[in-house]
């Protein structure tokens, strides 16, 4: 994490890498970490009150790209899920909840199922976009 004055701060010390690619009101970040202990990318919270934590994933692969205001954080989850659905391993786009707690979002009506979709942005009314692949 960093500021505009040029300092850098460490969010935990036990990662590999780390990407933000969102900031709460609160000043909550959320992104994706790679760790020695999880060999797949995983998505992430931070914030100064609670400091970091791995969000459970709905597959291997997961990054959050956004939080409400609420603390809704949207991005996407890729892989084979663990209750043996999405076997074809796509990306799909995923909230989860304030608690952390992580749901599909699913595609856009007819899409193929072996195609992707992605949750980029989410509002205060919990209103999200992104994209879908059709065809």
């Amino acid at each position: 994490m960093g500021n505009l004055a040029g300092t850098m701060a460490e969010l935990s010390p036990n990662v590999t890498w780390s990407a933000a690619y969102a900031i709460g009101l609160d000043g909550t970040l959320a992104g994706q970490v790679l760790s020695p202990s999880v060999t797949i990318p995983r998505g992430f919270s931070w914030s100064p009150t609670l400091g970091f934590r791995a969000l459970p994933s709905l597959a291997a692969d997961a990054a959050v790209r956004d939080i409400s205001p609420l603390g809704l954080r949207v991005g996407e989850c890729a892989g084979v899920y663990a209750d043996g659905l999405n076997p074809s391993g796509v990306r799909r786009a995923t909230y989860w909840d304030a608690n952390g707690n992580a749901t599909e979002l699913g595609t856009l009506a007819g899409a193929d199922p072996g195609k992707n979709s992605y949750a980029f942005a989410v509002n205060k009314h919990h209103r999200v976009v992104g994209k879908s692949q059709i065809k």
